[in-house]
């Protein structure tokens, strides 16, 4: 974007995103609610629950996938980046994220999306960017020529 409108990136950088910092153990979105828009992830250690593993059905040896199209990098719940966690008292199958990996691009695009699973952090000093909806699609209608 820099190299063909240096105003839209930098609109992008002020209007659209919010750097989030995190300690551990803190939430960023949790199952059914409402998406503000898409999380990238930039340092830190986080874990990803899925409403179906909160629910009870059971992810093992990566033999149940993920739906891709939830996933930044395409990484799906295999055993290589996926871990036990407690969630209400209940052991669960958790994604391990790290930087660089994003999630939730669909709710920068989908009316109402709502948050498939549970996203928090599993170090201190954790940092994220939100790409907010309602900045990029201003950024956007203020940038229409591009």
């Amino acid at each position: 974007i820099g190299k063909g409108n240096r105003c839209m990136e930098i609109d992008l950088c002020m209007k659209a995103v919010t750097e989030l910092y995190l300690l551990e153990n803190d939430t960023l979105f949790d199952a059914n609610q409402r998406s503000k828009g898409m999380y990238i992830l930039a340092a830190g250690k986080f874990a990803y629950v899925p409403r179906e593993a909160k629910a009870g059905v059971a992810l093992r040896n990566g033999m149940k996938l993920l739906d891709l199209t939830s996933w930044g990098n395409h990484r799906a719940i295999r055993p290589s980046n996926s871990f036990m966690s407690d969630v209400d008292g209940a052991q669960v199958m958790a994604m391990s994220l790290r930087a660089d990996d994003y999630l939730s691009e669909q709710g920068l695009w989908i009316k109402g999306w709502r948050h498939c699973g549970r996203l928090g952090t599993c170090s201190e000093q954790s940092r994220a960017l939100l790409l907010g909806k309602e900045g990029l699609h201003g950024v956007l209608r203020e940038h229409s020529d591009v």
